[in-house]
């Protein structure tokens, strides 16, 4: 069940992170649509640990602080609740390379890979050989993060030899 304690600060970062998939809740009547438009036309992307005072935000919406508050809680339930029909939709994918060699690390980044490395595998990189101080690199750790409409895929990989 949905807690009205929940952080609204929170809450606002939490829906910033997914605002491309907010459009699927527009033109229902909640009375929100005004506040998914801002989030969406200004790409907001709300940090809690570094906010913008809720006030100063609704008085850019132009809406009261009190009606703001009341709009985030309402998208975030209706996020949660297993009735509205939304999806958190990625569309793309992007690889960021961490290269550890002998001598430096170099990070890069690619938009596509016919084929991934998995972990422990070994992968023949030579881009950056002579910064880093190696061409074969070993995969030692993948994470996959989630944000907006595009999953981020870190790998990390040290000199092999």
């Amino acid at each position: 069940m949905y807690q009205e304690t929940l952080s609204t600060r929170v809450i606002l970062s939490n829906i910033t992170c997914m605002r491309t998939s907010l459009k699927s809740l527009l033109n229902k009547g909640k009375g929100y649509d005004g506040l998914i438009n801002y989030i969406i036309d200004n790409e907001l992307e709300y940090n809690h640990y570094l906010p913008t005072p809720l006030k100063k935000l609704a008085n850019m919406i132009g809406i009261k602080s009190e009606v703001l508050r009341k709009h985030i809680h309402h998208i975030y339930k209706d996020i949660l609740d297993e009735d509205t029909e939304f999806y958190i939709d990625i569309t793309e994918v992007q690889y960021r390379f961490t290269l550890r060699g002998y001598k430096n690390t170099a990070y890069f980044t690619v938009k596509s890979l016919p084929v991934k490395p998995q972990i422990g595998e070994n992968i023949y990189v030579p881009y950056f050989s002579e910064y880093v101080g190696s061409e074969y690199f070993k995969v030692k750790d993948i994470k996959h993060y989630l944000y907006n409409n595009q999953q981020n895929i870190s790998m990390d990989v040290e000199k092999a030899f």
